[in-house]
């Protein structure tokens, strides 16, 4: 957050009349952002990057903390990842899909770290699960992201059954790199309600139809089958 202040305050001072007014100030925070890019390990480096040359959405780019939590939760580092997900998600509004997200990534990271969810975690997902459903009472949501983060947080609080319709909804607006999670959350959640086939379904649907996303597809499908298998009820 330093650094992203460090980089509009070094805009502002490099505009030609604060540039001759105040150099001073534009050397002061171009040098704080030019150390902190030196300071960052390569991975950081590389996010840093992208989100400089990231065409920013409606509501601005994304928090950059939340790039860099998104690092820290592949790497397994899910104290780290936590810290940065509550800072973003103070960094965006309330009622917006984006902090719906980053509530669905700070929860799911408490679970990790606490082998699940406490009173308090739950309340948190039910408002903002209330959230969510005055958003899509306003309209209906173009991007489906809406319907996918409901969805979620029903399923950190073990409510697959009502994910579903949700899930359903998103992945008829969604395609690609977009569709790939909800697809997987959905079939999470039918095999958590007891519906493998459905699970199965869709799984096989993304091996045909997939494009290059099928070899992720095969890899679900092989795992739903590996798990409906071993929880068979054995023949005597």
């Amino acid at each position: 957050d330093h650094y992203a202040v460090d980089l509009l305050m070094r805009t502002i001072f490099h505009a030609p009349f604060m540039l001759a007014n105040n150099p001073e100030a534009f050397e002061r925070f171009d040098q704080a952002a030019t150390q902190f890019e030196a300071a960052a390990d390569p991975k950081v480096g590389a996010i840093l990057r992208e989100w400089l040359n990231s065409i920013p959405g409606p509501d601005g780019r994304r928090p950059l903390t939340s790039m860099v939590a998104r690092l820290r939760l592949q790497e397994g580092k899910f104290n780290e990842a936590l810290n940065l997900f509550q800072i973003a998600r103070r960094s965006v509004p309330e009622y917006t899909s984006l902090h719906m997200e980053y509530t669905c990534l700070v929860l799911e990271c408490r679970a990790r770290l606490q082998g699940g969810l406490t009173a308090d975690d739950r309340e948190m997902a039910a408002r903002e699960i209330e959230q969510g459903q005055v958003l899509l009472q306003r309209g209906p949501s173009k991007s489906g992201f809406t319907e996918y983060y409901l969805a979620r947080l029903h399923d950190v609080r073990g409510e697959y059954a009502k994910g579903i319709p949700l899930l359903k909804a998103s992945r008829g607006k969604l395609s690609g790199a977009d569709l790939l999670p909800v697809d997987q959350a959905l079939m999470v959640s039918y095999l958590k309600t007891g519906a493998a086939d459905q699970a199965i379904r869709i799984a096989q649907d993304g091996v045909e139809q997939g494009g290059e996303y099928a070899p992720a597809y095969q890899n679900l499908l092989r795992q739903i089958e590996s798990l409906t298998a071993t929880n068979a009820p054995s023949k005597n």
